[in-house]
């Protein structure tokens, strides 16, 4: 029975983009938007049928939960975890969602965040999550579940169409996205006001739903939106996570390769792609220099992916003991057993021309330079 769950989730895994769980006209609004191109009708039309099958769980979670949702909060500031993509911020997560006092959105809360407290909708999607859910993310084989952390911001366009995510479904929008729905520079304020309160409302949904209070996130794009962070919660914490510049554009690049034709709803150019990682890595990175000193000393601080992998129990015991956190001492074993069972994870080697990587550095210089970072070790350069 396992090996034949095994071959239905691994044959079915690239219908179930997390557009799945989006508010249905709003969906529509979307494709009619932005079309789709030939090639991808039967994408589009299982999302739009899964998400028309969610319209009375939505509505009736919106009218049953929102205001209880809305009401909720904690008296402990959440903690987030900002980095470029493939810098760690996965493993980071995974390791400190491992505390059992931790709330977090779980991958299935992340695809359907309007029904994620009426029992029905979870019944239904959940369920049919786990059957379709690959057992490994496609682009860096990481395990995947419905209940495993995940990123908060595939939730975040399931009410309003402002998610930097919606990148994923149409690629070529991705720098116009970046003005549009990570920094907010571009859009009708009135956007921001409702993605914050979309936000704020997920957060509190996936605190509602483990019955826990310490919020952990971990969602790269919040990297460049610190001080809409900290309008939302100004004794938020932060840890930044960065790993060798050169190490995160390449295995950005690969993650892409692996993940968009799964996703996207348009032909992807990935020369075009390639350059646009290019410019996102230099405008995130560069906004996250420019605002991070917004962020109180005492609830800010920055680790290197490297010293992460080589002593997870010295890092984790620093975050925990720089911002002054309780439970680690139950929490230790646990992590620390989580830890122990990816020790067998190996770096991906990369084969590629000197052209190439001049091309990364050119990207990359100034961090490579802030962080004091040289060629790492698993490049073969030809």
């Amino acid at each position: 029975m396992k090996g034949k769950q095994r071959y239905i989730r691994e044959s079915f895994r690239l219908y179930l983009p997390p557009a799945v769980g989006y508010n249905f006209p709003l969906l529509l609004r979307l494709l009619a938007k932005n079309g789709v191109d030939h090639g991808y009708y039967t994408r589009a039309f299982i999302i739009s049928l899964i998400s028309m099958i969610g319209v009375p769980f939505r509505i009736y979670e919106k009218l049953a939960y929102d205001k209880k949702a809305n009401r909720a909060g904690s008296d402990e500031p959440p903690l987030f975890i900002l980095g470029h993509w493939r810098s760690g911020t996965t493993h980071l997560h995974n390791l400190l969602c491992n505390d059992p006092d931790a709330s977090y959105v779980t991958t299935y809360q992340s695809v359907f965040p309007d029904c994620t407290l009426n029992a029905g909708g979870r019944f239904l999607f959940k369920n049919f999550m786990k059957l379709l859910i690959p057992f490994n993310r496609k682009g860096d084989n990481v395990e995947l579940g419905a209940d495993y952390p995940q990123e908060e911001e595939f939730a975040l366009a399931a009410r309003a169409p402002a998610s930097y995510y919606l990148s994923w479904f149409f690629p070529e929008l991705m720098l116009q996205y970046y003005d549009e729905f990570l920094t907010f520079e571009s859009s009708d304020p009135e956007i921001k006001d409702t993605f914050m309160k979309d936000y704020r409302r997920v957060i509190n949904k996936a605190m509602l739903y483990s019955g826990k209070t310490r919020f952990l996130s971990k969602n790269p794009v919040n990297t460049g939106r610190i001080p809409m962070l900290l309008e939302m919660y100004p004794e938020a914490r932060f840890v930044l996570i960065y790993r060798n510049p050169v190490e995160v554009i390449l295995s950005t690049r690969h993650f892409f390769e692996k993940m968009m034709p799964g996703l996207t709803l348009h032909k992807i150019d990935m020369e075009k792609v390639y350059q646009d990682i290019y410019r996102v890595y230099e405008l995130l990175m560069q906004r996250y220099f420019d605002t991070s000193a917004l962020i109180p000393e005492k609830n800010l601080i920055e680790i290197r992916y490297e010293d992460l992998v080589m002593n997870s129990q010295k890092e984790i015991e620093k975050i925990y003991s720089f911002f002054k956190m309780d439970g680690y001492e139950k929490a230790q074993p646990i992590i620390e057993a989580y830890a122990e069972s990816k020790k067998a994870y190996v770096r991906n080697k990369y084969s590629i021309s000197s052209s190439l990587l001049d091309e990364i550095l050119e990207h990359t210089d100034f961090t490579m330079k802030k962080w004091n970072y040289e060629l790492p070790d698993n490049l073969e350069i030809f």
